[in-house]
């Protein structure tokens, strides 16, 4: 994105990060179901990543609290139809992400940066 970004410029990331150095049983049991390998990173991390790459004035705005209401609400709207839902699937993986995000192991936020 540096590379091709225009002097001046800026970026606006949304992404998943992690808190914790392990994740915990269901969190795991999450990214299985899902089918995804979370190998995500730390706040600090991103930063110096976004930093390392020459951006500079870097801000974040933490969602987690956001990315938790929301996955409250897709849980809710699943046990509406929990009686038609066939499989637990989806409101095991709804539920485990929610409670990842109230504990915050994991968390999502918005990073914005400029190219000077």
């Amino acid at each position: 994105m540096y590379r091709v970004l225009k002097p001046g410029g800026k970026i606006i990331l949304m992404d998943w990060m992690r808190s914790t150095q392990d994740y915990s049983v269901n969190t795991k049991k999450m990214m299985e179901l899902d089918g995804v390998a979370y190998n995500l990173i730390t706040y600090n991390e991103y930063r110096q990543i976004l930093y390392d790459a020459g951006f500079s004035e870097i801000a974040w705005n933490e969602t987690t609290l956001e990315s938790y209401e929301l996955s409250q609400k897709n849980v809710n709207t699943l046990l509406d139809f929990e009686s038609k839902i066939k499989t637990k699937y989806d409101l095991d993986s709804w539920s485990w992400q929610r409670d990842a995000f109230c504990s915050k192991e994991l968390g999502t936020g918005i990073f914005r940066a400029r190219k000077f």
